[in-house]
């Protein structure tokens, strides 16, 4: 089973305090798309937030009706354990809840999450026998968007984050892992943009135009 998480904890500083989460996009706050596409794989997605009041706006909309594409995902929202700890925190309280199978992890500030690009990334975890899979896009590892085994993700994160360790590669450096080079992804029919995130007012500006 494959379930996903939407790190949606940051304070969105460089978007003035706006939650990246609500952020429009394509006529709808940007967490809508997010969980639309991760309905084609996820039947259950985390997102989370300490903060879901803030997100409940957006939340009241999903699941779709009918006439807008059908049920989705079942979505729940849960706590950091270490709130402030950054994404590390967020992939470690997910991970907890999922507890076994696999976990696609992405930011919430992720237009293009790609549901063809997790499932490629989990078959390759599956056929290497590892713990993790993540995009390598122009030579960079994106540990967002990535593809981890639930359980040792959560041991792992857990005794990083107790050790005051927050960078997500120390995770990955704790796991068996391999990374898709995005000549491989390409093969696949799947082009990078997929890891693409917003940082500030003017990536959203013309975002819809990717």
């Amino acid at each position: 089973m494959i379930r996903g998480a939407i790190l949606a904890g940051g304070a969105g500083r460089r978007m003035g305090g706006r939650p990246k989460a609500l952020l429009p996009f394509g006529g709808e706050p940007l967490l809508l798309r997010q969980l639309r596409e991760m309905s084609r794989l996820c039947a259950e997605v985390f997102v989370v937030t300490n903060a879901p009041e803030t997100l409940q706006p957006a939340l009241q909309l999903w699941p779709p009706t009918a006439d807008g594409g059908g049920m989705g995902a079942s979505v729940r929202c849960i706590p950091d354990a270490w709130p402030g700890a950054g994404p590390l925190a967020g992939l470690h309280a997910a991970a907890a809840e999922a507890g076994a199978g696999l976990i696609w992890v992405v930011g919430c500030d992720m237009p293009h999450v790609s549901a063809p690009a997790a499932a490629a990334l989990a078959a390759r975890c599956f056929d290497a026998g590892v713990e993790a899979a993540v995009p390598r896009l122009g030579g960079r590892i994106h540990p967002l968007h990535g593809v981890y085994a639930a359980e040792p993700a959560a041991a792992e994160a857990a005794a990083l984050l107790g050790a005051g360790e927050r960078r997500m590669m120390a995770l990955l450096e704790r796991l068996r892992y391999v990374w898709a080079e995005e000549e491989w992804l390409r093969e696949q029919g799947i082009g990078p943009g997929f890891a693409t995130n917003w940082n500030t007012p003017e990536d959203v500006f013309g975002g819809e135009a990717r």
